[in-house]
């Protein structure tokens, strides 16, 4: 109950925050709101998710309730703020935003469902060490990205000279939520399915057994990647395009969002197949399966490694025809990645002499 009432109390001075700045229109609080709304959204997270087997009609009403405040308060908010300021792109942007967050608020509400009907031994588990440890690991991290905004605003003297920073830390925390929701539906699964449910390492080692909506969210996960990386560039750069910075950011939410949303439907529509033929015995639960061992890796991480020495040669030829230190420069950059991912080619398929 303790992570029920510490939501509670940091989703209404968030909502408190929104409401204050659409009467002031203080961007400062805008700024407050924009730094502490990842760890708002994670603890709001494990509010709804840690007590799964309370389903009663009086708990139930007190999730809604809490959401209400939390999500439709601050966006109301938020919109009378972006009408004052007559951006009517902003107040599109945020009830779609309310709309968005009722449907995911919804979808968890079925996962919370299916938590409660896990085995003991494996709610256990994904109470202690998938909900509550990666978490607290996901809060530090967020903490950390807060910690550079802290250092602008000393060193500017203004939130509001901190805008940019505050915004891509803003979008990189909501990465590492994302990132921590899809643990979160990949940890809900019975432990006996896990194998077959679950991507592992193993099959992305061979490459194999891998769908097509897989593959498309290997690539949305790249691309959060890159769009986290840059944002987190750009928190120390002294001039940013905002254009840039939003282009990015919204890629990268777009991105991190579409993986979660497909990882938890595509979920909760496997285990409940399962658990239909599970009561008409058309599986073992207890029985187990050998997973065929790697003895190599796909020929796909060849071909990545030979793209990337290839593009090393091509630039170190450049360099050589036209001695621009532009291009002593990219191959300096990309060198690390060029000598790691070589070395780990080499070890690839050892079995191969």
């Amino acid at each position: 109950s303790f992570w029920v009432y510490a939501s509670a109390v940091i989703c209404a001075c968030y909502s408190a925050i929104s409401i204050t700045l659409a009467v002031t229109k203080d961007k400062k609080f805008d700024a407050m709101a924009t730094g502490c709304f990842a760890i708002v959204l994670l603890t709001f997270i494990i509010s709804v998710l840690c007590q799964p087997r309370r389903r009663s009609p009086k708990d139930m009403w007190k999730l809604r309730f809490h959401f209400a405040v939390y999500i439709y308060v601050s966006e109301a908010a938020y919109i009378v703020y972006f009408f004052r300021q007559e951006d009517f792109g902003g107040v599109v942007i945020h009830f779609l935003s309310a709309a968005l967050e009722t449907a995911i608020f919804h979808l968890a509400l079925n996962f919370r469902a299916v938590l409660g009907r896990l085995p003991d031994k494996d709610l256990d588990t994904f109470l202690v060490d998938t909900l509550l440890k990666g978490g607290i690991q996901t809060m530090f991290s967020i903490l950390f990205l807060s910690f550079r905004v802290t250092q602008c605003y000393f060193e500017e003297g203004s939130l509001e000279e901190c805008s940019d920073t505050s915004y891509c830390a803003m979008m990189i925390s909501g990465y590492l939520v994302s990132w921590w929701g899809t643990k979160l539906v990949q940890g809900s699964v019975r432990s006996e399915w896990k194998k077959d449910l679950n991507l592992s390492i193993e099959k992305i080692a061979r490459m194999k057994d891998i769908s097509f909506r897989r593959g498309i969210q290997g690539f949305l996960t790249l691309v959060t990647g890159v769009c986290g990386v840059f944002l987190f560039s750009m928190m120390s750069a002294d001039n940013m395009d905002e254009t840039t910075i939003i282009v990015f950011g919204t890629t990268g939410t777009a991105s991190s969002v579409g993986v979660l949303l497909s990882e938890a439907y595509s979920s909760l529509k496997a285990q409940k197949q399962r658990v239909t033929e599970s009561e008409i015995g058309q599986i073992d639960e207890q029985a187990t399966e050998l997973e065929e061992p790697v003895e190599e890796c796909s020929w796909v991480f060849v071909g990545v490694s030979f793209l990337f020495t290839s593009t090393y040669s091509a630039l170190c030829i450049c360099y050589g025809l036209t001695l621009e230190d532009k291009y002593l420069r990219m191959f300096d950059i990309i060198l690390p990645i060029v000598v790691l991912s070589f070395v780990m080619v080499v070890m690839y398929k050892p079995k191969r002499t």
